[in-house]
């Protein structure tokens, strides 16, 4: 397997030709929510703008297909839940959030969302997790096949949902990437976003 520090920098070389990658749709939702978390709760344009860059950064990545619940409503959907996550969750954002914040957070997200009759995925819950604080890897399919092809060469076991063991031994992991310092346009990545870059990308080559 491809040394994964190499493998990060082939794949940031082949984003960075692009400038108008959806590969930046994460960078944006990131960056808004970095910047202005403290201030969404109580500024309502803010909050618009907080939906937007969510909804788009989810569309952007499968999100709002046509099989998705998603698609029937519009962006001002995640307005609930953005405002629990920020006023209840305050370790999201920190690259040394534990377990037990991110269950609180995908309770949330599972029960903001049922007043829409919506049932969130593992995929869904990560990806809003990513999209907003870069907390954790976002438990996609080419993702989970990211992980099985790691299992697969011998390496330590981790397994392939979102619970609390996979999130400590990715967590342990993120640890050899931390160092790769990379930026693509104004966002230091976090190194859960290293993480799900290296692997969803592993799975998509599989």
């Amino acid at each position: 397997m491809k040394n994964k520090e190499k493998y990060l920098d082939d794949i940031y070389e082949k984003v960075k030709r692009c400038k108008c990658s959806r590969y930046y749709s994460w960078e944006h939702c990131y960056l808004f929510f970095k910047e202005n978390n403290k201030n969404i709760i109580i500024n309502n344009d803010l909050l618009n703008l907080a939906c937007l860059n969510l909804a788009f950064f989810l569309a952007s990545w499968g999100m709002y297909r046509g099989s998705s619940r998603l698609l029937q409503h519009d962006y001002e959907i995640h307005k609930y839940t953005i405002q629990e996550l920020l006023k209840n969750c305050f370790c999201l954002s920190d690259s040394n959030c534990e377990w037990k914040d991110l269950k609180l957070a995908k309770n949330i997200i599972e029960d903001t969302y049922k007043k829409y009759n919506i049932n969130p995925t593992q995929t869904l819950i990560t990806k809003i997790l990513m999209g907003m604080f870069g907390c954790t890897p976002a438990y996609d399919r080419f993702f989970i096949l990211g992980l099985k092809k790691w299992n697969d060469c011998g390496n330590k076991y981790i397994p392939p949902s979102f619970n609390e063991i996979s999130f400590n031994e990715l967590k342990f992991l993120s640890k050899t990437l931390v160092s790769r310092n990379l930026l693509l346009k104004n966002v230091q990545y976090p190194p859960m976003k290293l993480i799900d870059t290296y692997f969803w990308n592993l799975g998509k080559n599989v």
